[in-house]
């Protein structure tokens, strides 16, 4: 992860889009120290149930950063 980014102080992300390409980048943040609060809408993976919501502003309003990691 680039420093920088890091000492902003951006910890908290969600994901709007949680498959394949979702998923790897959800796990390679949490192992560099990052907290996931939110999955927008469905993920395949069980692991991530917890944080699934249909609550797009909760998604916006808990995250320092969102990813979006949907198909076209």
């Amino acid at each position: 992860m680039d420093e920088n980014f890091r000492t902003t102080g951006m910890r908290y992300f969600s994901v709007i889009g949680a498959g394949n390409v979702g998923a790897n980048l959800i796990g390679s943040l949490e192992r560099n120290s990052y907290t996931l609060r939110s999955i927008y809408r469905k993920s395949k993976y069980d692991y991530y149930t917890p944080a699934v919501t249909g609550d797009l502003d909760a998604v916006i309003r808990e995250a320092d950063f969102i990813i979006i990691a949907t198909q076209e």
